[in-house]
């Protein structure tokens, strides 16, 4: 199948395009030796609309569709994988994810500033001993009669650094394994939880990763 963009996709591409040869590229090669999470390109993307690609603009995104997404983001990881990273997270694995399955309060809360810029999304997946393997993850979440009790570590979190919520998963039922996934939104500000450095990478740095520990949530 071949798609052929059109004028609306390549306009929206363009611009990424621009901003990512304007502003991105010249930064790419001291964000990557500094391993310094760009806050200020981000927030610039935002007003884009580049962190809310295809978030309807009654939400505060850009209302495009994926093919506009993807040229977008190509434009961008052209320039520097490593901020086409931070807004993949935030697009497709914070805001689409809390669009979709949130409540009409979680997406009220923070649906328009993630789309903005205004807010940074992390997703809290991975484990030392488990990977990114759901079924076999370590932390659990425990009923406590008014809302859940996290316990446990998260590893590699992209854009944990700056993001202001996360998506967090978290074993329910562990007897259940892999049925028994549940995914809680986070505030990173919140009391037990903890962020940890992550020892340098090999490359993409400055994508704000680091490890997360669960202390009674």
């Amino acid at each position: 199948m071949k798609v052929q963009p059109t004028e609306r996709q390549h306009a929206f591409a363009a611009r990424a395009r621009q901003f990512a040869a304007e502003h991105v590229a010249p930064r790419a090669a001291a964000i990557d030796e500094q391993g310094a999470f760009p806050r200020d390109l981000i927030a610039q993307a935002g007003t884009l609309g580049l962190m809310g690609v295809t978030l309807p603009e009654a939400w505060g995104g850009a209302g495009e569709d994926d093919v506009a997404y993807v040229l977008a983001l190509e434009a961008v990881a052209h320039a520097s994988a490593t901020v086409a990273v931070i807004l993949s997270v935030n697009n497709s694995l914070v805001a689409e994810t809390l669009l979709r399955h949130g409540t009409d309060a979680q997406r009220d809360q923070w649906l328009r500033r993630l789309a903005r810029g205004e807010a940074i999304g992390a997703f809290a997946l991975s484990e030392e001993q488990a990977g990114s393997d759901a079924a076999n993850q370590q932390t659990t979440a425990t009923a406590d009669g008014v809302g859940y009790r996290l316990r446990g570590s998260k590893v590699w979190v992209a854009n944990a650094e700056a993001a202001d919520v996360a998506i967090v998963f978290a074993a329910t039922r562990p007897d259940l394994r892999a049925r028994g996934i549940s995914a809680f939104l986070l505030p990173m500000d919140a009391p037990g939880l903890v962020r940890r450095n992550r020892t340098d990478s090999l490359g993409v740095r400055g994508l704000g990763c680091m490890d997360l520990r669960l202390d009674d949530v």
